[in-house]
């Protein structure tokens, strides 16, 4: 789930970028029927999908698209940083006068969700970026065995890397190699909460 949201939001930016309009949808398809429509195969499954083409910028289209948005959760607004980017311990405050980091954090907080509920955190210490995530289900982002914070986790962070990879830096996220329970011990990240990924600045 999180490499599927870190590899389709990048093909969904290069659509942005192409003018083409595109919109997250995860769990609220008839799985079945796609499948089929798909000819996949037996244990093949389809996660997510975007619609792809030229938005529609008539007076239906923008009524269309700001009735959506206002009933989306929190009507589409996004959290501030303060809610999630911290310091090297949890909901430490993040104190950084480091304006590159603080434009890719910007950047991860202004990625889409696909329920927009925003479930990811950031704890920053001196050399590493801590990718932590809402693991509690509050925003009702388990569905059918499938975790839909570690795929919006992975929208974030695919915000965070093309951002840094433009400013020129040279890390990348790791997924593996770690214990998520120890990092989460070691900076104090609460129950409910997954550690997926770490970046070496």
């Amino acid at each position: 789930m999180l490499n599927i949201g870190f590899r389709m939001e990048q093909m969904i930016l290069f659509a942005t970028q192409e003018g083409l309009g595109t919109c997250w949808v995860g769990g609220m398809f008839a799985e079945e029927r796609i499948t089929s429509f798909l000819g996949l195969r037996k244990g093949e499954r389809v996660i997510a999908l975007t619609p792809i083409g030229y938005p529609d910028t008539s007076f239906y289209g923008r009524f269309v698209h700001d009735a959506i948005e206002l009933a989306a959760v929190n009507f589409g607004r996004r959290k501030p940083l303060r809610q999630m980017a911290f310091g090297s311990s949890w909901e430490s405050p993040l104190e950084t006068e480091d304006g590159e980091l603080l434009e890719a954090l910007e950047c991860a907080r202004l990625a889409p969700s696909w329920v927009n509920a925003q479930p990811w955190r950031f704890l920053v210490t001196q050399r590493e970026v801590i990718a932590v995530v809402d693991a509690s289900g509050r925003y009702r982002s388990v569905r059918q065995g499938r975790h839909y914070y570690r795929l919006d986790m992975g929208i974030a962070m695919a915000h965070f890397y093309l951002a840094t990879r433009e400013m020129g830096w040279s890390g990348k996220w790791r997924v593996t190699g770690f214990d998520p329970a120890m990092v989460a011990m070691e900076h104090a990240i609460p129950e409910g909460y997954e550690v997926l990924g770490i970046y070496k600045r």
